[in-house]
């Protein structure tokens, strides 16, 4: 098996409620999971033990729109490695659970997507519609 390595670049944006929204390409949700440092699923909330929370998060993930974070993209972020390796240097990474900052998940959605034409190439692709 074949080594890769994957760069993910995302953004912030205000969403509704007070929350905000961490935007990144769907591709890379095992990725961006293993970034904040959740790799397991009963963690954000869903667990048997804390019915009234996991509760909360439904009713809040129905206000504002969203579907749950799949349990597969959890697994897949459990065999993200903590470093990765640029050329013959090895950087470090650390996930944001040890940065001062608090990040809940409360679940993902789908951008709206439309096409977009360039007409210098002639070519049109698709295009996520923020």
């Amino acid at each position: 098996m074949k080594e890769e390595i994957v760069l993910v670049q995302g953004g912030l944006r205000e969403s509704v409620i007070g929350t905000w929204e961490w935007i990144f390409p769907k591709e890379a949700l095992a990725e961006v999971l293993s970034i904040i440092g959740i790799k397991d699923y009963k963690s954000i909330g869903v667990s048997d033990r804390k019915f009234s929370l996991g509760l909360k998060l439904g009713v809040l993930r129905m206000m504002i729109g969203l579907k749950k974070i799949p349990k597969k993209a959890f697994k897949e972020a459990k065999l993200i490695p903590p470093s990765i390796m640029m050329g013959d240097r090895e950087r470090g990474l650390s996930d944001l659970t040890g940065a001062k900052v608090s990040v809940h998940l409360i679940g993902i959605k789908d951008d709206k997507v439309g096409d977009m034409h360039d007409p210098v190439n002639d070519k049109t692709f698709i295009q996520e519609l923020l």
